[in-house]
């Protein structure tokens, strides 16, 4: 006390909010989290952060459950319920602390990730018959080597595309409707199956390019 001062506490002259973070989406996601990311806000001073706001209504209310530091434009929602879809706004903070309006809105589900697999078998010119595609998913024929027909596009060339898993590990491969005519040759041979990991990538389509050298 025999050391005490005064502060004097002079309000910010900067009562300008910031614009609205614009394009704001879902950038990726789990059953375990949604990933947001928007493009930068714009301000006559200085930035300071973004204010994350989320509900599992479209149009709200909103709560706020997280802040980004400028110039960060991502953020990552770990506390989501798998199945449930949520719907994101984000408020731009200036150094003042003036918030600005909310950006779009953004929804996005915590569900696994499909991708659209087209399977491409190059089969050798002396192949008679239908070409069907087995493998370790039900999508895939689930070992039923004459489950799953694929549809010639050309001359050799057949294709099937299907709905898989992202991040899904599968074996599988290519045979004339029986195992008594399933692809063999090279390392393919015995209970050897061809193998691939399902990747979303950035659309959420994969093509597999085979080539079937003998049956």
């Amino acid at each position: 006390p025999a050391q005490a001062g005064a502060l004097t506490v002079v309000p910010s002259t900067d009562t300008t909010a910031p614009s609205a973070p614009p394009t704001l989406s879902v950038a990726d996601w789990s059953p375990s989290f949604i990933n947001i990311q928007w493009d930068a806000a714009s301000d006559e001073t200085a930035l300071y952060a973004y204010d994350i706001y989320r509900s599992t209504a479209a149009g709200g209310p909103y709560t706020k459950i997280g802040r980004a530091l400028a110039p960060t434009l991502t953020y990552t929602d770990s506390t989501v319920t798998a199945g449930l879809t949520y719907y994101y706004v984000v408020r731009a903070i200036d150094s003042s602390f003036n918030a600005s309006l909310a950006s779009n809105e953004a929804s996005g589900a915590a569900i696994v990730k499909m991708v659209e697999v087209t399977f491409r078998a190059s089969v050798p010119a002396f192949t008679p018959g239908d070409i069907y595609l087995v493998g370790s998913l039900p999508a895939i024929g689930n070992w039923n080597p004459g489950q799953l027909k694929l549809t010639q596009i050309s001359a050799y060339v057949w294709e099937k595309t299907v709905t898989l898993p992202d991040d899904e590990w599968i074996e599988y491969k290519y045979t004339r409707s029986s195992w008594n005519n399933v692809e063999w040759w090279g390392f393919i041979t015995g209970m050897e199956n061809r193998k691939a990991h399902i990747v979303y990538g950035t659309d959420g389509t994969m093509l597999l390019d085979d080539t079937v050298g003998n049956w």
